[in-house]
């Protein structure tokens, strides 16, 4: 388990965490996460407010759509709209929960100093507050989702579905639309676009594999190096009453 550290700071290799350290660090940190996206409510409300909450977004962008665009539900935009917005749910959690993460605990509950003399793993601790988001726009994404098959009939327009599947994840990276290619196989078979058609899936799935174990390697070495920048300058317990 490692004994607690009286300072904080970078990690060196008197405190490389063992693979237990980190798993329990993980899973503290999401079921913290779950508890203050919930606002530590009971977990019925809590239910209730994650189906109402989707929904209630949903009948907003279909109020805009109607009053604004001033097009009928069967229009074949609708539904290239409708799911985009739902996929794009994923966006705010991705770019907002890790990082607002580290403002929340140092701004708001002044537990950042703290947690670096705790004997866990930051990054492991970061990336478990941010798969409770996760888990959340997973849950907000699948509603929304439903509720536009049930409610909506969202289910014929396939190049709407493939247009959203693309629209939504591909945001945050930049518009790529790589990532949205084995959806887009899945619901329009050979249709879609002819760039990503010429796209074999086992090469759409390499790219992924890659991108990602890229990615993974680079967060963490970015982390390391803004981990010791912050050190040098006392920035883990500064407050700027952001």
């Amino acid at each position: 388990m490692g004994q607690p550290r009286t300072g904080y700071g970078p990690r060196t290799a008197d405190h490389v965490p063992c693979l237990a350290e980190s798993w329990r660090s993980l899973k503290v940190a999401a079921w913290l996460g779950w508890q203050i996206e919930s606002n530590w409510t009971d977990p019925f409300l809590f239910a209730i407010y994650s189906v109402v909450k989707p929904v209630a977004g949903a009948l907003i962008l279909v109020f805009m759509y109607l009053v604004v665009a001033r097009g009928g539900l069967a229009n074949p935009l609708f539904p290239y709209i409708f799911v985009g917005n739902a996929f794009y749910i994923y966006v705010g959690a991705v770019l907002m929960g890790i990082s607002w993460v580290v403002i929340d605990d140092r701004e708001h509950y002044g537990m950042l100093k703290y947690l670096y003399t705790a004997p866990l793993n930051i990054y492991t601790y970061l990336v478990g507050r941010g798969a409770a988001q996760t888990a959340i726009a997973t849950v907000a994404t699948t509603i929304t989702l439903l509720f536009g098959v049930g409610a909506l009939g969202i289910r014929s327009h396939r190049e709407g579905w493939t247009g959203g599947c693309l629209l939504g994840p591909s945001s945050s990276t930049g518009g790529a639309r790589v990532p949205g290619a084995p959806p887009r196989r899945a619901l329009l078979a050979d249709g879609g676009n002819e760039s990503l058609r010429a796209i074999s899936t086992g090469i759409v799935i390499l790219i992924l594999a890659i991108s990602t174990l890229v990615l993974a390697v680079a967060s963490v070495l970015f982390f390391r190096w803004a981990e010791r920048i912050a050190h040098r300058r006392g920035l883990l317990d500064m407050q700027t009453m952001h």
